[in-house]
């Protein structure tokens, strides 16, 4: 049995449909994260929390000047 403060994982999957531009700027602030370093994000109807974003994020081009990015944003507590 999970012991401990927090045990709960808190996880939110987000898919961004975004400007080129847009995208490339999301892209480098999360790589120069490298995972691990947490930044402030404020999930819907809730306050805002520190989390770390998985590297596993994927990019895929639309037609026209658009990006779809998918990625997943873990609370982080602290280490």
């Amino acid at each position: 049995m999970p012991r401990g403060i927090h045990i709960e994982r808190d996880e939110w999957a987000l898919k961004y449909v975004l400007p080129k531009d847009a995208a490339k700027h999301v892209r480098d602030f999360l790589t120069a994260r490298e995972g691990a370093e947490p930044f402030y994000w404020t999930p819907d109807n809730h306050t805002e929390q520190l989390f770390r974003c998985d590297l596993n994020f994927k990019e895929s081009e639309l037609r026209g000047e658009s990006v779809t990015l998918t990625c997943k944003f873990i609370r982080w507590y602290g280490a």
